[in-house]
C-alpha cells in the first residue's frame, strides 16, 4: 500500500522504537502511536497483552477494553486469527510541551476471526475496515502511555 508506515504478519510483535528512549518530540509521539497500534492485533492474536498494558495509561477506556477482550479470549481458550493493521498516514501535534501529544492515524484492519482451542470459529469479521484514529498520548518524563483512543470509519 503506498505510504504504508506499518504492516506486520499475524503474531509478529512490533519492535519498540528506540526514539522513545530520547527526548519527547512529535516524531517520538508518532513512533509511540505506531508501536501502540501494532501491539493491538499482536495482543489479540497471541493473548499476550503485557506490552500493550505497559503502554496503556490506567485511565484509558479503550486500553482497558482491549485488555478485557484479551483476558476473555484467554479464559475461553480462544485467539484471534488475522486482523492485522497497516497504517497509511500518521501525524502528531504537541499539545503541552514535552508532556501531552495528539496523534492522528489512518489505519486499515484486515479481516479476522476468533477461534477456540479446537479450531472452531466463534466470531468473524470478514470485511477489511479503515479508520481515522485520534490518540491522546502522555509522556511523564520517562514513560510514554496511551491516554485514550477514538476512531471513526474512514474511506479506504
Amino acid at each position: 500500500m503506498p505510504g504504508e508506515v506499518l504492516a506486520l504478519p499475524d503474531g509478529a510483535k512490533p519492535e519498540r522504537p528506540a526514539l522513545l528512549d530520547g527526548e519527547p518530540s512529535v516524531e517520538a509521539a508518532v513512533a509511540f502511536a505506531t508501536y501502540f497500534v501494532g501491539l493491538f492485533p499482536y495482543s489479540l492474536q497471541t493473548n499476550d497483552s503485557t506490552d500493550f498494558a505497559s503502554a496503556s495509561h490506567p485511565d484509558c477506556v479503550f486500553c482497558t477494553s482491549v485488555k478485557n477482550d484479551v483476558a476473555g479470549q484467554t479464559e475461553r481458550s480462544e485467539h484471534t486469527v488475522g486482523g492485522g493493521i497497516s497504517i497509511s498516514a500518521a501525524t502528531a501535534t504537541e499539545i503541552d510541551l514535552g508532556r501531552h501529544f495528539a496523534a492522528y492515524l489512518t489505519i486499515h484492519e484486515a479481516p479476522s476471526h476468533v477461534e477456540n482451542e479446537f479450531g472452531t470459529v466463534t466470531d468473524r469479521d470478514d470485511e477489511p475496515n479503515s479508520y481515522a484514529v485520534e490518540m491522546a498520548i502522555f509522556y511523564d518524563g520517562s514513560t510514554w502511555s496511551m491516554r485514550e483512543v477514538s476512531s471513526d470509519e474512514a474511506t479506504p
